[in-house]
């Protein structure tokens, strides 16, 4: 009797030793559909949960903000030019572009370096693209869920309804962080912008 209760007590420590070792991941990802309705849920947008090893790296990954900060305004310069275009606000206003400019914060610099850090992101991460050990899909109702070991990933998240005009993201529109988890319950959302 006292082997089988043994037993048992090592069992129910083991299990909740391993329940431990481990972490529910959560969230929500939602893309900006336009002016009027603001966000919605990217149903379908894959969340992918890349261990951080020597063979699995991302070294630019500490640029993505930056990425995503100048490129969100440049894109809302260059909409926002052509719009002007459109309507010929552009061709009657002396310094169009300036004004713009000055407006959205964005230089030629800026411009460039979107450019180079767009052709030097996505090549760093296309080739992780296809591992789906660990990944999960946003329902319909904008969330996922998924459950890992405790450790340091990179989130890959790419959304399936965002997409941006004037950009080469040429394998959809990619977000990237790095996180870690160690404890039981992690919340790791994310809003694609225009």
């Amino acid at each position: 009797m006292k082997k089988i209760y043994l037993l048992l007590v090592f069992m129910l420590c083991y299990g909740v030793s391993y329940g431990q070792n481990s972490c529910k991941v959560q969230g929500v990802v939602r893309y900006y559909y336009n002016d009027t309705f603001k966000y919605r849920p990217d149903l379908g947008a894959e969340i992918r949960f890349i261990p951080k090893t020597k063979q699995d790296t991302i070294p630019s990954c500490d640029k993505w903000d930056e990425y995503e900060t100048k490129s969100n305004r440049v894109i809302r310069y260059l909409l926002t030019v052509a719009e002007w275009k459109d309507s010929g606000v552009f061709y009657m206003m002396d310094d169009a572009e300036g004004y713009l400019r000055k407006n959205y914060s964005v230089t030629i610099v800026d411009e460039s370096r979107v450019k180079q850090l767009s052709e030097q992101l996505f090549s760093e991460v296309a080739v992780l693209l296809d591992d789906d050990r660990n990944m999960c899909v946003v329902d319909n109702s904008g969330m996922y869920n998924i459950t890992l070991p405790y450790g340091d990933y990179y989130v890959v998240m790419k959304s399936a309804n965002r997409d941006r005009p004037f950009m080469a993201e040429i394998l959809g529109r990619i977000y990237v962080k790095e996180v870690s988890l160690g404890s039981p319950t992690k919340v790791i959302s994310h809003d694609f912008e225009l």
